[in-house]
């Protein structure tokens, strides 16, 4: 192996990573690769922690993985999980070390891969802290990494997509009082609130139950940490009300600049669901498209016509196959706010 692996601690390392990510992956660059937010994922938020690995060659980053850690729940035990991501690398600085050889040709992928280095060395991480299964959401370039070389497999559980309930700026105010008569029909008991506090007996009121599958643990300090102290500052809870009673929360992020609104996260019973609701709702009263994830079977052709809802692409979903877990245990729903790289 002809780099070094580090691990970064310091807030300079990840000034040093933003560099490299700015300097080498222009096209891949975004907020969430930024140096404050990375530092704030990894070491300064109470609910989440995780671990950041550089390769380097020459004293210059050329490569990175992480792991974020999480608390997970399964009947009523508490565990945690980890997500893989952040994996970019240099390709030029990988193909000036395999035209160097050095026997490299003719080592495991771990030793001639700078992408194969950094993830084997997380997975070793995670074995030693007893971690109960590692997932992630890779880009069409990481996934064959990972799912050829790396032991780890698709997550055949899921059909999962990304939609957008559509803007269009040409058929607006049709579009937009058509799917306020669908939302007065269909939902009429129902009302909603956007607010940028949830509390912890909100949240106790809509999900109490014992699940026989892993979910994340979704308490008060998760909502906090992760999206109300998130330094993005863009995220605010949609709650449902029936009547008086709280039934379901929804977690809608902002992105006023790119005039789209995410659903990233959810709250409430299983056995009902509110997301056309909230995708009418939400788009009526931004007057923005609407981002979201959801299973290819929660979202069927009828329901896309009827709501103008449009596919876009498939969600890669991986895990890591030397696990004591099996699919049926594994999370039961995914939204954007399972992953921290979306």
């Amino acid at each position: 192996m002809n780099w070094e692996i580090e691990k970064i601690e310091e807030k300079k390392g990840f000034d040093k990573l933003e560099k490299f990510y700015r300097e080498k992956l222009t096209n891949f660059y975004h907020s969430r690769l930024s140096s404050n937010y990375l530092y704030w994922k990894l070491k300064q938020n109470k609910k989440f922690n995780g671990i950041m690995l550089v390769a380097t060659k020459d004293n210059k980053i050329i490569g990175s993985a992480s792991l974020t850690f999480k608390s997970i729940s399964f009947n009523g035990k508490k565990n945690y999980v980890a997500e893989i991501g952040d994996s970019y690398v240099d390709f030029n600085a990988q193909r000036t070390l395999i035209e160097k050889k050095d026997n490299l040709l003719n080592n495991n992928f771990e030793n001639r891969s700078i992408f194969g280095s950094l993830v084997s060395r997380l997975l070793k991480i995670a074995k030693e802290k007893n971690i109960e299964f590692i997932y992630g959401v890779p880009n069409n370039t990481s996934l064959q990494g990972y799912t050829r070389k790396l032991n780890f497999k698709s997550m055949n559980k899921f059909d999962l997509y990304s939609y957008v309930l559509p803007s269009l700026k040409n058929f607006n105010y049709i579009l937009k009082f058509y799917r306020f008569l669908l939302y007065k029909i269909n939902y009429s008991k129902l009302s909603f609130i956007i607010e940028e506090n949830i509390s912890q007996e909100e949240i106790k009121s809509i999900y109490n139950k014992k699940k026989n599958y892993y979910h994340l643990d979704k308490n008060e300090e998760y909502f906090n940490e992760k999206y109300k102290f998130n330094p993005e500052g863009s995220f605010k809870f949609f709650k449902i009300y029936k009547n008086i009673n709280l039934i379901a929360l929804f977690v809608l992020k902002e992105d006023l600049f790119h005039e789209k609104i995410y659903i990233v996260d959810s709250l409430f019973e299983m056995e009902v669901k509110y997301l056309k609701y909230v995708l009418l709702v939400v788009n009526s009263k931004y007057n923005l498209s609407v981002n979201f994830w959801e299973k290819n079977t929660n979202i069927n052709f009828f329901d896309r016509f009827i709501y103008t809802i449009f596919k876009r692409q498939k969600i890669n979903i991986i895990y890591f196959d030397d696990i004591n877990s099996d699919q049926l245990t594994f999370f039961n729903e995914f939204y954007l706010g399972h992953s921290d790289n979306f």
